[in-house]
């Protein structure tokens, strides 16, 4: 959603994306309070519960980015920043970095196989998927900025004229960029 704004530039801010925004900040604002209360695997390869452990291991990794990305979509949905995207193009993208806690998704998944009773079946599943949606969002991320990239002065998308087929058709002229 974001990357997709911010990249392909997306204007008239509908009530329906005006929604699609609000919960969006939500869901992050309630996500960093609930990554309080979110056990850890120590060094140990034990669930960490202990809310002091639990806390300090967040503020020590986390809890910087996620408050600075958090106060980023509050500023960009209360002041509808969307209109100025340009200047804040770059932070836009920084949503990337939520990719890297994804990808450690499968490394909890994994240590937790122990403690959790999960069949086979369930971790092999989980196993596929985790690195699925991962590669989805990256070459999600990368269409987007090789977009961007490409739509400056005299750049490819100027020159083959993708932008004049839609957005569709421009989205899927990047990706092939990026694939080749």
């Amino acid at each position: 959603f974001i990357p997709l704004t911010a990249a392909f530039n997306v204007q008239g801010a509908s009530a329906r994306k005006s929604q699609l925004s609000m919960l969006w900040c939500l869901f992050w604002t309630l996500d960093v309070g609930l990554w309080f209360f979110t056990g850890t695997i120590g060094r140990d390869g034990r669930l960490e519960m202990r809310f002091r452990v639990v806390t300090r291991r967040y503020m020590q990794s986390w809890l910087a980015l996620d408050v600075a990305l958090v106060a980023d979509d509050w500023l960009f949905f209360i002041f509808d920043l969307g209109s100025a995207i340009a200047p804040f193009i770059a932070l836009r993208f920084l949503r990337a970095l939520r990719l890297v806690r994804a990808a450690n998704l499968l490394g909890y998944i994994v240590a937790l196989k122990g403690i959790i009773l999960m069949d086979s079946r369930s971790i092999v599943v989980a196993s596929m998927v985790v690195p699925l949606l991962c590669f989805t969002m990256a070459m999600h991320i990368l269409t987007c900025i090789c977009y961007v990239l490409g739509a400056r002065d005299g750049g490819w998308v100027e020159r083959e004229r993708v932008a004049e087929g839609g957005m569709g058709n421009a989205y899927v002229a990047a990706m092939l960029r990026v694939i080749s």
